[in-house]
């Protein structure tokens, strides 16, 4: 089970948009519409369950489709893959 908080550090009422990447290189995407900030506007917590995947990386607004202004905070990267190396 993996726990992921997103949180909202404006004023803006965004969807969620978000590309989990796992070890072995396969991706999932997730969108969720804005009303999920209806209930708690500043963090929204939702719960996943990869059978037999381990995650490495969550990048938000993947594809650069909704406004933002401060991209640096889009990325997660596992603290277990950061040290690998990996192809390029």
């Amino acid at each position: 089970m993996v726990d992921v908080v997103y949180g909202n550090h404006r004023r803006g009422v965004l969807p969620i948009r978000a590309r989990f990447t796992f070890t072995d290189g396969a991706t999932q995407d997730f969108a969720y519409p804005a009303e999920v900030w209806s209930t708690d506007p500043v963090r929204y917590v939702r719960r996943y369950s990869f059978m037999g995947k381990t995650l490495a990386k969550i990048e938000l607004d993947p594809d650069r489709r909704l406004i933002d202004i401060d991209r640096n905070d889009n990325v997660w990267t596992s603290p277990a893959d950061e040290g690998e190396d990996r192809p390029d």
